[in-house]
């Protein structure tokens, strides 16, 4: 997955929309763009969504500690909707977290196949994020929220981002240590701004994020095409594989470049993520 985008769960003209949007996965969320009082009518819209079966989706539940936790939750063994992949648990902040959530989830028989996607926007969390990310057979990949992060830790957000870069570089290797998917990025709010929104995904790519969150449909072709390989770097991977496959050889010269065994197995994921 490169993309995945909100969705609020009370909305049901944006989740009707949700459908036709070419993102590799709705998060339905019933949490931040929700109000307290419409609480009840995003699951109802929620679930009808889901009954469609149109799309990959999550479900952005509230926090472990709100008194909408629960009946949040529950929507997931009481409609036991094919299209629902996961859920999204938002400010993570340690391993009991993720244990209470497996033993709701194992109680009423759901599979380890349903993924739990820990939202990482508190500094409890990064402080934790290596035990978070090896704490559940159902995390599958790490999220970061860096508008909740920043007001936590009291940083000003910039469009450098550097004082993200701690909390990015800690969950990309808390991910790979614990041999999770590449992580998902945080969300870009400025969804007017492309160029903004395609030179904070480039420097996300290149920390080693594999995916990041939207908030606008217009926002998916820049994440999708920012995170696709280009053209030149597919070119390049498969020169190198190909003679790899004729001559059987983990160093030689190729194009004036020393290929090696990490340089190789790059190659492969690059030709993976266009196969």
């Amino acid at each position: 997955m490169k993309s995945l985008m909100f969705v609020a769960g009370n909305s049901e003209k944006h989740l009707k929309k949700a459908g036709g949007v070419d993102t590799d996965a709705v998060i339905i969320d019933l949490e931040d763009a929700v109000a307290p009082e419409d609480k009840d009518e995003a699951r109802r819209c929620a679930s009808e969504f889901l009954e469609t079966g149109r799309k990959r989706s999550y479900l952005r539940i509230n926090a472990i500690e709100t008194s909408y936790f629960l009946d949040d939750l529950s929507l997931v063994w009481k409609h036991p909707f094919s299209c629902l992949k996961g859920i999204m648990l938002p400010k993570t902040n340690d391993v009991h977290d993720l244990v209470l959530v497996d033993r709701l989830l194992d109680s009423k028989g759901v599979g380890e196949d349903f993924e739990v996607i820990p939202l990482l926007e508190t500094a409890a969390g990064i402080q934790n994020v290596s035990l978070i990310a090896a704490a559940s057979k159902r995390v599958k990949r790490l999220a970061f929220g860096s508008i909740d992060f920043a007001l936590d830790i009291g940083a000003e957000q910039s469009e450098s981002g550097t004082e993200l870069l701690y909390a990015r570089s800690a969950i990309v290797v808390a991910s790979k240590a614990a041999g999770l998917e590449s992580p998902i990025d945080t969300v870009y709010p400025d969804f007017k701004n492309t160029e903004g929104l395609r030179e904070e995904t480039r420097r996300a790519k290149i920390l080693g994020f594999g995916a990041k969150l939207a908030i606008h449909p217009n926002q998916i072709p820049v994440i999708n095409q920012t995170f696709q390989p280009s053209q030149k770097a597919i070119e390049e991977a498969k020169r190198i594989l190909e003679y790899v496959e004729k001559n059987g050889s983990a160093v030689f010269k190729l194009d004036g470049k020393m290929i090696d065994e990490p340089i190789i197995k790059q190659a492969k994921l690059i030709v993976n993520a266009v196969n």
